[in-house]
């Protein structure tokens, strides 16, 4: 009784709140899908409420995430593929698979006494390897993507390098990936989006979730920059 009780006081109001609200669109949106002549896509729904719970997490700093967002990754290729966006099937395949493997290493080894992940900065040269090297990855990315016939080419590529850049600072648990994530759910709500112009509403849950993203990616982003100031003030303490 007491370790479910801890286990439900892990989330704030605001985050059971969000959690709950998020849940509700995405699954009112599957059921309705009928009512605007548009087919029902289960992956996507399941896709998208798997990857509420991810951000979640995320946003606690917390490695469970990790676990989440590879199921996550997986379902998200199945439904870029059928839609066409190989860029982003290939970004989640290829890139953000692994990479959260490999945090699940990275971030379990580096956890403080409430069990959330210790925060690093990046000096300035590593940032501008990063930063660099997303560019030198993308630039040839774009004529695959070209080669592949890919819809809406630009913002998939453009998607492909905020992906890099965000997931290298996440593995690096560098407090400003979620502030690129943040700009890569723009690009993503752009690339859902268009769908609804052509009358493709089957993957409004998948556009809800980016949408979910976008707000919890900028309350993510707040979380981590408060935690960054709690250990730096913590390790100054040690110290002294």
């Amino acid at each position: 009784m007491k370790k479910s009780k801890l286990s439900l006081k892990f989330f704030t109001p605001a985050e059971w709140a969000l959690t709950v609200i998020s849940f509700t669109l995405i699954i009112t949106s599957f059921f309705i899908a009928p009512l605007v002549k548009a087919d029902r896509n289960v992956f996507s729904m399941i896709a998208s409420l798997i990857g509420v719970m991810g951000i979640i997490f995320m946003s606690r700093g917390s490695h469970v995430a990790h676990y989440i967002y590879v199921v996550f990754s997986i379902l998200y290729v199945v439904v870029s593929c059928y839609s066409r966006y190989f860029g982003e099937a290939i970004i989640y395949g290829c890139l953000m698979l692994p990479i959260h493997v490999w945090s699940i290493i990275s971030w379990k080894k580096n956890l403080t006494k409430d069990n959330s992940v210790l925060i690093e900065t990046n000096k300035p040269y590593e940032t501008a390897v990063i930063v660099g090297g997303s560019i030198l990855f993308t630039v040839p990315f774009f004529f695959i993507l070209k080669a592949l016939n890919t819809d809406n080419l630009l913002f998939s590529t453009l998607s492909f390098g905020t992906s890099l850049t965000a997931a290298v600072l996440m593995l690096r648990r560098n407090k400003y990936f979620s502030f690129v994530f943040l700009i890569d759910d723009v690009l993503s709500i752009f690339l859902w989006g268009s769908k609804l112009l052509f009358g493709v509403y089957s993957f409004i849950p998948t556009l809800i979730t980016v949408l979910a993203a976008a707000i919890n990616d900028g309350y993510s982003f707040y979380k981590w920059c408060k935690r960054s100031k709690l250990q730096t003030k913590e390790k100054t303490q040690d110290e002294q």
